[in-house]
């Protein structure tokens, strides 16, 4: 029999649940970003298609995707610099989603650093226990996304941190 105490200090299953389908919604989220891109990027019948530009494009079409299942994304920081990316606390989903875009040449070490940074930026921000790092990647620069990813998430920060990497 477990006793009244072991037993409060075990996970809730409902937040343990909430937490993975906010987690499967993300990964879904960036499955389609490409896709979607894509599409927007190809000018139907003569019409100017939607190019990413900038960050502000970038964040804009995330915001867009991800307000289908989360309720509230809040924008905390954004750069002017494109590959220095866009903050956004996603209430929800207890997470912190961090988006950027790949530069020619970023390895595994550049990419901790802008964890690192992110993490730095916002110790402060309330109500998030996982950073989720966006990595927008359209010209494929990065040569095995999946083996970043597997690196990326092997690290210890001082909060669970995810790598999506795609094209």
């Amino acid at each position: 029999m477990i006793s009244r105490r072991a037993s409060s200090n075990a996970p809730r299953r409902g937040g343990v649940t909430q937490h993975v389908q906010a987690t499967l919604t993300l990964e879904r989220t960036f499955a389609r970003l490409s896709a979607v891109l894509a599409a927007l990027a190809v000018p139907p019948s003569g019409r100017q298609g939607f190019a990413v530009r900038d960050d502000g494009d970038l964040t804009d079409l995330l915001r867009a995707l991800l307000l289908l299942d989360h309720a509230v994304v809040t924008p905390m920081a954004r750069s002017a610099d494109p590959a220095q990316g866009v903050d956004l606390h996603l209430p929800a989903a207890h997470m912190l989603l961090v988006a950027h875009v790949a530069t020619p040449g970023l390895d595994l070490a550049g990419v901790r650093v802008r964890r690192d940074t992110a993490l730095a930026r916002q110790a402060t921000t309330l109500g998030w226990r996982e950073l989720a790092l966006f990595l927008f990647d359209p010209s494929g620069s990065i040569t095995n996304p999946r083996q970043m990813e597997a690196q990326f998430s092997a690290d210890s920060p001082p909060r669970p941190a995810r790598l999506w990497v795609r094209g």
